[in-house]
């Protein structure tokens, strides 16, 4: 642990002198992992079709059911499932959106006991971003990432391995300065950004 402070205070004097530099570090709560979950599977195609499927099925059921009633002249039936088809598509998205966040929940629960509470360092150069954490130290280079997420909580560099580098936007004039650099790595690569900034799990 000494060995880590002393080499983030060595870290720290370097980029006061050197602005194309900027370290940034943080400690990511439970609510950091779960709204990453949360944002990655609402932009996963695999389960947009599938909450539209579970919304529509069961209303369709019911109203096939009505035009059966109609057929067989049973009005009862017809409003019956009329009434149902329409609680269920009230209802569902509601009560959808809790089922993710409880099961969610219960995965960071069982996986995430050692994440929590650790203090992360990321150190942005125009070279490469440099993640340090539990005296460990990764090197990532600009081809290696997919793509800068933002939301109007978070930023989220998606790396190609799948790994993504979660950062709270604590502090808007330090992604600024992250963001600056990412864009104009000294390698020029281009990096997908997609803003999100009024995103919201729904």
């Amino acid at each position: 642990m000494e060995y880590h402070r002393i080499e983030i205070f060595l870290l720290d004097m370097y980029t006061e002198e050197n602005p194309h530099h900027k370290i940034i570090s943080f400690k990511l709560e439970k609510n950091d992992y779960l709204e990453h979950l949360l944002y990655s599977a609402s932009k996963t195609s695999s389960v947009q079709q599938k909450r539209r499927r579970n919304k529509i099925i069961l209303p369709i059921i019911y109203l096939g059911i009505g035009i059966f009633g109609i057929i067989q002249g049973n009005l009862f039936m017809v409003i019956s499932m009329i009434i149902m088809a329409s609680l269920w598509l009230y209802f569902f998205p509601s009560w959808e959106k809790k089922q993710y966040i409880k099961q969610f929940n219960q995965y960071l629960d069982t996986n995430l006991k050692d994440e929590l509470d650790k203090e992360i360092t990321l150190d942005f150069s125009p070279k490469e971003i440099i993640q340090i954490e539990k005296n460990q130290k990764f090197h990532i280079t600009y081809d290696q990432l997919r793509g800068w997420y933002e939301t109007g909580t978070a930023v989220y560099i998606g790396l190609l391995d799948g790994y993504t580098i979660i950062i709270p936007k604590n502090n808007e004039k330090e992604i600024e300065d992250v963001k600056s650099i990412v864009f104009n790595n000294e390698l020029n690569i281009p990096i997908q950004e997609t803003l999100d900034l009024n995103w919201k799990w729904e």
